[in-house]
């Protein structure tokens, strides 16, 4: 789900929260089934309708607690 985006001609940032279900091992955990979600940025840079240089940045330690919990 995209929360934030703001644009110009170049460049995008986008504030965004990811929704899955563990159908299968993560880190160790087994198929657990629970739903999970978390946080992240994308900051895109734009040349000729393509994206050039991609940075992105995502909590996955917040996932491991969820599924441990």
């Amino acid at each position: 789900r995209f929360d934030e985006q703001l644009w110009d001609w170049t460049r995008v940032a986008i504030r965004w929260t990811c929704n899955a279900l563990q159908t299968a091992e993560y880190e160790g955990i087994a198929p657990s089934g629970r739903r999970v979600s978390w946080p992240g940025i994308s900051v895109m840079h734009w040349k000729d309708g393509q994206i050039i240089e991609r940075w992105t940045s995502q909590d996955m330690a917040y996932v491991t607690e969820q599924l441990k919990a």
